[in-house]
């Protein structure tokens, strides 16, 4: 278990957050961890107000810290949040996920070629955005064009919804349950830390 805080611990990774006021849930993209401060885009576009206090659960690869932290201000997207008190460290709660950028894709439906843009990568799952509707449980392939090179694999749709951010879109979830053997290095590199934009 590690004890002693790391600035490179939970650098873009995904974070869940609950206001202290009325325990609303959110949800972010750290973009910079210090040991008193944490910046981070918010998932959805929600206004939030500077000195507001939140819950915070951020799950790395090796462990997940909780603290409170109060909204200090907005930059931008970016929302800079003081910590206040100690940090407190676990075993992680759930597959640490990681932002990506500039990465696209193609899913493989029944046929039918469904290109998407990568959002975010754990071990076990893909999270992107396409302008196709999929039907949730569907199995799909998948190729994906990384910056380690091509990457194929098959797995299931988890869910497809309207983008909250952009009604011409859809939200899409693959369960990966399988990657080529050939491009296993490939995808564990993407979803390690050195994958980071």
């Amino acid at each position: 278990m590690i004890s002693q805080f790391r600035p490179d611990m939970f650098h873009n990774v995904r974070c869940r957050m609950q206001r202290l006021g009325d325990m609303k849930f959110f949800s972010g993209w750290v973009t910079s961890f210090h040991e008193r401060e944490v910046l981070l885009r918010l998932v959805e576009d929600t206004k939030l107000e500077p000195g507001t206090s939140f819950h915070f659960t951020v799950n790395g690869p090796d462990c997940a810290a909780g603290f409170t932290a109060t909204l200090f201000g907005v930059h931008g997207e970016e929302h800079v949040f003081h910590i206040a008190g100690p940090m407190h460290f676990s075993p992680p709660t759930e597959e640490v996920r990681y932002c990506v950028e500039g990465v696209v894709g193609v899913l493989y439906i029944d046929g039918m070629e469904v290109e998407f843009v990568v959002g975010d990568v754990s071990k076990s799952g893909i999270g992107g955005y396409s302008y196709n509707q999929v039907e949730r449980g569907a199995k799909c392939d998948f190729n994906i064009d990384s910056s380690f090179g091509q990457i194929r694999g098959s797995g299931e749709i988890r869910y497809c919804r309207p983008d909250p951010k952009d009604i011409t879109r859809y939200r899409i979830g693959v369960q990966v349950s399988e990657i080529g053997r050939i491009e296993s290095a490939r995808w564990h590199r993407m979803i390690g830390m050195d994958h980071v934009a």
